[in-house]
């Protein structure tokens, strides 16, 4: 068992169709993104442009993830295990 959080277990963290892949909602809101940040999501944060943030952060916020190859774009389109640690983090199901 990992010492950090999983975005799986959030709250806030939403699953992409199809892909283990999925998006903060505190920060993100497809609905309201451009197609090309979406696409630029997909390719995983090689592009080197700052992430798709669509919403303004809490102010409180305080959020670390760590990267690898794959693990895509935070917060819009990433792995939900490179969270290091988030001070927003609620459990689903009170975990």
């Amino acid at each position: 068992m990992s010492d950090y959080p999983s975005c799986y277990l959030c709250t806030h963290f939403h699953e992409r169709p199809g892909s283990c892949h999925g998006f903060c909602d505190l920060l993100y809101d497809p609905k309201e993104a451009l197609p090309v940040f979406e696409i630029l999501g997909m390719l995983g944060g090689r592009s080197g442009l700052a992430p798709a943030v669509t919403k303004e952060p809490p102010s409180d916020m305080k959020v670390e993830v760590t990267h690898w190859p794959g693990c895509g774009n935070f917060p819009n389109f990433y792995d939900g295990n490179i969270l290091r640690s988030c001070n927003k983090f609620e459990g689903k199901g009170g975990r």
